[in-house]
């Protein structure tokens, strides 16, 4: 029963986009600040929220701008000969 929920779970935030995962993160914060937890873990999970909100927000940027994604060269471009893959012992 719990691995039925639990991958149920994952299943809903998969579907997500990630406008939707901003607008929960950001209400995370504010629900954070009225629940009892202890101040210790209140600072952890908002450092984490934080995080995880930047980390959302470069992944959108780079979605939306082609030009900051990392590019990947074609390795028939690189100039590699064979001695240089091999250690020399």
């Amino acid at each position: 029963m719990k691995y039925a929920l639990l991958s149920e779970w994952c299943d809903i935030l998969r579907g997500m986009t990630l406008d939707t995962l901003i607008m929960l993160a950001g209400t995370s914060v504010v629900a954070l600040q009225f629940l009892a937890f202890p101040r210790a873990w209140n600072t952890v999970l908002l450092v984490l929220i934080g995080v995880g909100i930047i980390v959302l927000g470069i992944i959108m940027r780079r979605r939306q701008n082609p030009i900051l994604a990392p590019r990947i060269e074609n390795s028939d471009s690189l100039d590699i000969e064979e001695g240089d893959l091999h250690d020399e012992a």
